[in-house]
């Protein structure tokens, strides 16, 4: 088992030495095929300690630029796909006090109250009574996750029973 961001693990699958990969990315022009499995629910939050720190809460073009975020790229892509996906916004400078690798790190930040950050709703759910949760103005923004595999390589009937084995868990699953 593997854990990283999808450009670090569609370059091992490429090599071949990983088999399978779920990713929130997907590659073109490669040799990987992807599965969608699901759609996790991604949602703006900071700590209610965070919040208290803040004069005008209500979240505007103006007000955005006196926040802080935690992203996990420096071009705040994640960030700014939830604005314009939730609140229809755009052309948004944001302030990062935070850059993180990963969702974890970020949420980690979230609970430090050093900021405003997006990640799966799923992360959230024990913290709750610390955290606020911002709700969207026009829809909610979601992240595809994908199973990612070397098509060649299901002809492996192990390969294959595996595969098949996580489709059928992730379509009978619920994810919240």
């Amino acid at each position: 088992i593997k854990y990283g961001l999808a450009d670090r693990l569609f370059a091992l699958m490429e090599q071949g030495d990983l088999d399978f990969a779920f990713v929130d990315a997907i590659e073109k022009n490669s040799i990987l095929s992807f599965d969608e499995v699901y759609q996790e629910k991604l949602v703006l939050c900071c700590t209610k300690k965070y919040m208290a720190t803040i004069e005008d809460k209500d979240i505007n073009k103006k007000n955005i630029q006196k926040m802080s975020f935690i992203t996990y790229f420096d071009d705040a892509r994640i960030v700014l796909g939830w604005f314009k996906q939730s609140f229809r916004m755009s052309n948004i400078n944001l302030y990062v006090s935070v850059y993180s690798k990963d969702a974890q790190g970020v949420f980690a930040c979230i609970k430090n109250s050093m900021g405003f950050g997006v990640v799966p709703l799923h992360m959230t759910v024990e913290d709750r009574d610390e955290l606020i949760i911002i709700n969207p103005k026009y829809g909610t923004y979601r992240n595809k996750i994908s199973l990612a595999y070397v098509e060649e390589k299901l002809e492996n009937p192990l390969l294959n029973v595996i595969h098949q084995s996580f489709i059928h868990k992730f379509s009978t699953m619920t994810i919240i």
